[in-house]
């Protein structure tokens, strides 16, 4: 490497230093729990969630709660576990009592495994997985239906539209959990055991298939049987496509959607988290970084970089469609970020890496700044994308 570089591994670091302050870590803050299982797919996601943690200033703790079969455990590679602190949980994918195979079984498995094996200093948990979807979900008729009838009908019906109609016998939630300790330790063992996947009204099922929405109803079942209760929050979460919050900054930005950012050439760029099942984040260079097509698969190293600010269409004032342009951004930047922070710590030197992650972190610092930028122009806007009392602040964790 010539003389003139320095060191990678003292290049990054430095540089993501200047970006923020060190965390004032405090134990009985907020515990975050990240719910994978052991696959690829989950792995990179899991090293941009803890790059985007680590960068966030957010108080606290996280969690990595990976649950995995035994094979799975006994071939999982050592280096995938120094990201973050991690729990690695026993698959709860198939149910031995009904013979059923349903992976969303391990979302409340892993909850209440960390709930009885784990260790939390914290008073409040945060749970969250590379799925989650959040705000209200009225598409949950079950909760005021033949279906709570059945499976919680010793519940009264709601007389409040907190978090669902009047009537209801469980809350219209989902995704993401923010609940204290000892509620999530009732709640949790009696989420798994109502994750049924029949009578669920979902409309999305196929004939004789499982309904993906059984957790969710799990879920609201077991709160209601432990008289824990929710207001409907659309603030918190937010996608790189939606209108900017209109009461609250968010907190988590979710790229459970393909998205796209418009530009001013021949094509826009997408991406689809989907399409990169096999993407393995622990690939060394070299790497073939050369221009790929849209939604054409990737192997390893980094995702192809999306459109710099400058490259953006001129959105002529529109800076809704400005902001949606650059969280799209943003999650490509800090993703690649996450790899590039991996790679440092697991890769040998080479130029390729030096120079591959010099120009990540280069973006990475590029849309940060830009998005501040813009959030302090729409914080001035008055019209009928964004109120007045919007308060901007960059999300902190990304899934």
């Amino acid at each position: 490497m010539p003389t003139s570089r320095p060191p990678i591994s003292y290049l990054l670091p430095l540089t993501l230093a200047l970006l923020h302050t060190a965390l004032s870590y405090d134990p009985k803050s907020v515990h975050v729990l990240f719910l994978t299982d052991c696959t690829h797919y989950s792995d990179w996601m899991a090293a941009g969630m803890a790059f985007s943690f680590k960068n966030s200033g957010q108080p606290g703790k996280i969690t990595r709660v990976m649950c995995c079969t035994e094979k799975e455990k006994a071939h999982y590679p050592h280096d995938m576990l120094t990201i973050m602190d991690t729990h690695v949980a026993p698959s709860f994918a198939h149910n031995e009592e009904t013979n059923d195979n349903y992976p969303p079984f391990n979302k409340p498995g892993a909850v209440l495994d960390f709930m009885q094996h784990g260790t939390s200093e914290a008073d409040w948990m945060l749970v969250i997985d590379s799925h989650a979807l959040s705000a209200d979900y009225t598409y949950m008729i079950g909760c005021a239906n033949a279906l709570a009838d059945r499976h919680i009908p010793e519940i009264d019906p709601r007389s409040d539209e907190l978090a669902g109609p009047k009537g209801r016998r469980c809350d219209q939630v989902g995704g993401w959990v923010y609940m204290h300790k000892d509620d999530l330790s009732r709640v949790a063992p009696l989420w798994l055991e109502y994750t049924a996947w029949n009578l669920t009204g979902d409309q999305y099922v196929e004939p004789h298939g499982k309904a993906w929405i059984s957790e969710m109803y799990g879920y609201g079942f077991a709160c209601a049987k432990s008289d824990v209760w929710h207001t409907w929050d659309r603030g918190v979460m937010h996608y790189p496509t939606y209108d900017p919050p209109m009461s609250a900054s968010s907190k988590l930005i979710h790229y459970g959607l393909q998205f796209d950012v418009v530009t001013g050439g021949p094509s826009n760029y997408t991406f689809d988290k989907h399409d990169h099942y096999q993407f393995d984040v622990r690939q060394c260079p070299p790497w073939d970084l050369t221009p790929r097509k849209n939604r054409e698969e990737i192997r390893g190293g980094l995702f192809p970089h999306a459109p710099r600010v400058s490259e953006l269409l001129n959105t002529e004032g529109n800076h809704v469609l400005y902001y949606h342009n650059l969280l799209s951004i943003e999650t490509i930047a800090t993703l690649n970020a996450g790899f590039c922070s991996f790679h440092m710590d697991n890769c040998d030197e080479t130029i390729q890496l030096y120079e591959a992650c010099q120009e990540t972190l280069e973006r990475y610092i590029e849309v940060k700044i830009a998005i501040k930028e813009a959030e302090s122009t729409l914080l001035g806007c008055q019209d009928e994308h964004v109120s007045g009392h919007w308060q901007p602040d960059w999300p902190f964790l990304m899934h």
